[in-house]
């Protein structure tokens, strides 16, 4: 340990992420000291001073002159500090419309070259339009690089059934988690695929034995299971759907519902969704070959109970039978307490086993035409359980329904 870890030894990555979690709150404290003015986005303007993943760091700035002096001092304390040296060669300033002599002055204070989008990060295209088939030119050279004809001479069709599958589950699902793919992206994929299974011993093109969509049926439904890469695309951006509901508040959330006029506690399924922007644009507006596919997986995600406090009574869907707003579009009409929360319109009754049970108030039944008590009871995992987003199918514990089914529109 006196002379410290070589590089690739394994200890190296959890060493390094503990160091540079230190340049990390480094920068969040001169934010706070207003030593440096952070990039400010949205219609909550949402400070962005930088992000980092492992070795890489993007510092964001607006073209201050004081800003990016103090960011020269904080990385060069950094360096005395940790004892990492920082290569400003291999750096790079990315302006968007700023002065050129103002570029070319911080270029001299930091010692590091100018670029202009688009850039790659972590392999991805920064800046670049994602529809354009040269964006995702790198996509088709790796499947090309890694379905070369010279590996079908020397393996059977099961050989290469393994390789075309492993190629499409591991080289793509990075960009296709991120971005729509292009229609011509997708035949060309499929090209490669055909003729490296299909191809003869001899290199060249062979007859197809069977038709491509049994080989890209699941195996339970008789095919090989190489899988659809447009299915599959589709499927990685519907997990944003998810991710937005479930995950409380990191900073890729605050931009996004910031930049977009998004309400972050509720589902994308109630809100009105963006009609103009980038990636996030084709997020919430996923195409699927069969419409009811897409229908059914958005009105599928739902709400699971907890306090309440964050679910709306009428627009949100917590029941089996979707939004009650839907349900029953003509108390909602007359209602005059539209936006109203479960948790307000609830109260409690005793726990038992450390559960709590809420029933609606009196009012609320009459508002909806029943005079039963208890319409919905509605048990809750714990007194300070937040409401969190379930999938479809499952059954919501503790969610009792009533004589809902009875009424009628």
């Amino acid at each position: 340990m006196e002379r410290g870890l070589r590089q690739g030894d394994p200890l190296f990555p959890f060493l390094f992420v503990l160091v540079v979690d230190v340049l990390h709150r480094m920068v969040g404290e001169a934010v706070r000291n207003g030593r440096i003015s952070p990039l400010v986005v949205g219609r909550d303007r949402v400070e962005l001073s930088h992000l980092q993943f492992a070795d890489d760091t993007i510092l964001f700035c607006p073209p201050d002159d004081e800003t990016m002096q103090n960011y020269k001092r904080l990385l060069r304390w950094f360096e005395l500090m940790s004892g990492l040296s920082i290569n400003f060669d291999k750096s790079s300033l990315i302006p968007l419309n700023c002065e050129e002599q103002w570029v070319q002055r911080m270029c001299r204070l930091w010692g590091c070259k100018e670029d202009t989008l688009p850039v790659k990060y972590l392999r991805v295209p920064l800046g670049a339009n994602p529809r354009l088939i040269k964006t995702r030119k790198p996509i088709i050279d790796k499947v090309e690089e890694k379905l070369n004809l010279w590996k079908a001479k020397v393996l059977n069709k099961a050989g290469k059934l393994v390789l075309i599958k492993s190629v499409m589950n591991s080289l793509s699902v990075y960009y296709l988690s991120l971005y729509k793919m292009p229609k011509a992206v997708a035949e060309k994929l499929i090209s490669l695929q055909r003729i490296f299974l299909w191809s003869k011993e001899d290199g060249r093109q062979g007859m197809a034995l069977v038709k491509w969509e049994l080989v890209q049926a699941p195996k339970k439904f008789g095919g090989l299971g190489v899988g659809d890469a447009m299915i599959r695309n589709a499927s990685l951006l519907f997990k944003w759907w998810w991710r937005f509901v479930k995950e409380d508040c990191p900073l890729w959330k605050k931009v996004v519902y910031s930049c977009n006029n998004l309400r972050p506690n509720e589902l994308l399924s109630t809100q009105v969704l963006p009609i103009r922007g980038g990636p996030w644009k084709d997020i919430c507006h996923i195409e699927f070959k069969e419409q009811h596919l897409r229908d059914r997986m958005i009105t599928s995600l739902a709400i699971e109970i907890g306090d309440g406090r964050m679910t709306r009574f009428w627009e949100d869907v917590w029941l089996h039978c979707g939004s009650l707003k839907d349900r029953f579009p003509r108390f909602f009409s007359v209602s005059n307490q539209c936006s109203l929360a479960i948790g307000d319109c609830a109260t409690r009754r005793n726990a038992i086993r450390g559960c709590n049970q809420l029933q609606l108030h009196e009012d609320h039944l009459e508002m909806l035409g029943s005079t039963k008590s208890g319409v919905v009871c509605l048990v809750c995992p714990g007194v300070e359980c937040m409401d969190i987003c379930a999938w479809p199918g499952l059954d919501f514990p503790g969610v009792t329904e009533g004589p809902f089914p009875e009424l009628d529109r």
